[in-house]
């Protein structure tokens, strides 16, 4: 009876081992998805310099695109985005993640981002984004307020092109409160010369 009573045990024990295995795996598997999915391990190269609240990236291959899409998803508050246009995947998707954070985030964008059937201001609008059209000449900005306490500018144009292959520079600025200021005020007077962007038209069927 002992030696059975044993055996039993020992078949019950062997027999957990791999169900605890299993259980482990899906575990680590749920929590790997979880990280992914928020970006935990997409984490932006480090910046050439980083001083006096400054931190600089240059581009191609430099971690720009990265920087700004963890400064994106850093905002809690406000994002107040002033761009040509943007195209980079990972950015657009950063901007319409903290939308749906309920962050406020407002762009004004390029008078030529209205013209097309579809541009990147479509692609925003349609997932909830409260875009505006520049109505005056050529708008080149590329800057982005985080939360009115950190800045994000330079001459990185938010597109994949910009990233991988041309020359660019990207500064993002911490505490400097003047400096925001400014580039606030300059946002706003932006939205005073934009109007919300509607899509074009598209021709119905004859």
């Amino acid at each position: 009876m002992r030696r059975r009573l044993r055996v039993r045990v020992a078949r019950a024990g062997s027999a957990t081992i791999p169900s605890m295995r299993r259980r482990l795996l899906i575990a680590v598997s749920l929590v790997l998805t979880v990280a992914l999915s928020v970006g935990l391990f997409n984490r932006a190269a480090a910046p050439v310099v980083d001083q006096g609240g400054v931190a600089v990236w240059f581009s191609p291959d430099g971690g720009c695109a990265d920087a700004v899409i963890d400064a994106v998803r850093s905002s809690n508050k406000t994002l107040e985005i002033a761009a040509y246009h943007i195209t980079h995947a990972g950015i657009a998707k950063a901007i319409v993640d903290a939308n749906r954070r309920r962050v406020s985030v407002r762009v004004v964008m390029d008078a030529s981002q209205a013209q097309s059937k579809y541009s990147s201001a479509t692609f925003l609008h349609n997932a909830g984004v409260h875009v505006m059209i520049w109505q005056g000449a050529l708008m080149h900005h590329k800057f982005v307020i985080v939360d009115g306490k950190q800045l994000i500018t330079g001459s990185f144009n938010f597109t994949k092109a910009a990233d991988e292959s041309n020359a660019e520079n990207l500064l993002i600025i911490r505490d400097k409160p003047r400096v925001i200021a400014a580039y606030r005020q300059q946002f706003s007077r932006l939205v005073q010369k934009s109007r919300r962007y509607t899509p074009p038209k598209t021709d119905g069927p004859e």
